[in-house]
């Protein structure tokens, strides 16, 4: 199956494997273009595209589109991958949009587990749960989803500092806490005021984990762990209708962090809670 194929991405060089996410998240679309114009929109030269067709195992590129629109036929349009940047187009029905939406979420959730180093997950792990002070840095988008985290770790007992103006965030990692973990978002990995920051505490060697996109960064060269997340908007394009698979991902990466620490002290952090629930209860009572 010609689908498959490009799905397994194997043994592909750069320019083709942004030829195949192209491909993928723009099927139909790309049974009618020629090669000047996917090549004006994946940004790869018209000879790449004829080399990888016959790459494919085709003649050529017509052929391969014949054998691709062919499969698109067969499969109903179903198990094709969904452009992340643009999930919809304007005559798109709600009921479709509902069905992407939801689908895209689910693709993003399963990228992210299957993306997760389980072998180095328990030392990861283990080192935040003893330090009982957790300090974040980051901006953007990764950074905004990690206010339900922080929430999430003070209800177990741990102190957070989390604060978006980068002065702020200087002035705590100058303190360097020998008892604290630090935690760096950041999706590109690139941000000089965030390099700047891990650069100092792995200077001190104190316990850091960085939490950026799939692709290779200077951030996670300079922290103690790393995790990364699922990489699906932008792959093509310079920008999309939103973020949303980018906050899904790392908001899961967080969610599983905090339940992972949640359980290492199981009964001890029920018992806070509800001890919480109940304080809370006869606060609202009163």
């Amino acid at each position: 199956m010609l689908i498959h194929k490009l799905q397994m991405k194997n043994d592909l060089s750069n320019s083709e494997q942004a030829l195949t996410e192209f491909v993928l998240a723009n099927t139909l679309r790309v049974c009618n273009m020629n090669t000047r114009e996917i090549s004006r929109e994946a940004f790869v030269s018209p000879a790449t595209i004829v080399r990888f067709s016959k790459k494919m195992g085709f003649t050529g590129f017509e052929q391969f589109k014949r054998e691709l629109y062919a499969e698109w036929i067969s499969n109903d349009g179903k198990n094709i991958s969904i452009d992340a940047d643009f999930p919809f187009e304007e005559d798109t029905p709600y009921e479709d949009i509902f069905q992407r939406m939801v689908d895209l979420e689910k693709k993003a959730l399963q990228e992210t587990k299957e993306l997760i180093p389980l072998d180095k997950w328990d030392h990861i792990i283990s080192d935040m749960a003893t330090c009982k002070s957790i300090d974040i840095y980051g901006e953007g988008i990764s950074f905004a989803t990690a206010n339900n985290f922080k929430i999430n770790m003070e209800r177990i007992g741990y102190n957070v500092f989390m604060e978006s103006d980068r002065a702020r965030q200087t002035n705590r990692c100058v303190s360097l806490f020998p008892d604290h973990f630090n935690l760096l978002l950041s999706y590109s990995g690139e941000l000089e005021i965030t390099l700047a920051i891990a650069k100092l505490l792995q200077l001190n060697n104190l316990k850091s984990l960085s939490i950026t996109s799939e692709r290779a960064n200077r951030l996670m060269q300079y922290t103690t762990h790393h995790l990364p997340i699922a990489r699906m908007e932008g792959r093509i394009t310079s920008g999309g209708i939103s973020n949303m698979c980018s906050s899904i991902s790392f908001s899961f990466v967080l969610d599983m962090i905090y339940a992972s620490i949640f359980k290492k002290n199981y009964q001890e952090n029920r018992e806070r809670i509800r001890k919480n629930v109940i304080l809370q209860n006869t606060y609202l009572v009163k």
